[in-house]
């Protein structure tokens, strides 16, 4: 279970029914419980989804970027056993640890104002 307040249209999550990964299209009033909670699973941020949403490590090592399509933001980051923390290059860090894929993609809209999604190389 999740809090409904963590959802965003456009986040992903697995049904806690069958562990399927869906992204969220819109949140029914209806599919929140009398505790706020939705019935959704987080997924933990993997190297893999970090990949997956454009991100690139080109140095094999802790170091992530990515290049939005116009090539005006440059956005780039750490992955600890933490999570993922966006930095502003040299260590600098501008977020606290994100373990789980929608909280890496809210974070990314409230810096950018662009959502993240799957692109397919």
């Amino acid at each position: 279970m999740i809090k409904a307040n963590e959802v965003m249209i456009g986040n992903y999550f697995a049904d806690s029914r069958s562990s399927t990964i869906i992204q969220v299209f819109s949140i029914e009033k209806e599919s929140i419980d009398k505790d706020g909670n939705i019935n959704l699973e987080p997924i933990w941020l993997t190297d893999e989804w970090i990949r997956a949403f454009g991100f690139d490590n080109d140095n094999g090592e802790s170091d992530w970027s990515n290049y939005e399509i116009e090539g005006e933001r440059y956005m780039c980051g750490d992955i600890t056993k933490e999570g993922f923390i966006y930095t502003a290059g040299s260590g600098t860090s501008l977020s606290t640890p994100k373990r789980y894929v929608h909280e890496f993609q809210n974070l990314h809209y409230a810096i950018t104002g662009r959502q993240l999604s799957i692109i397919k190389k």
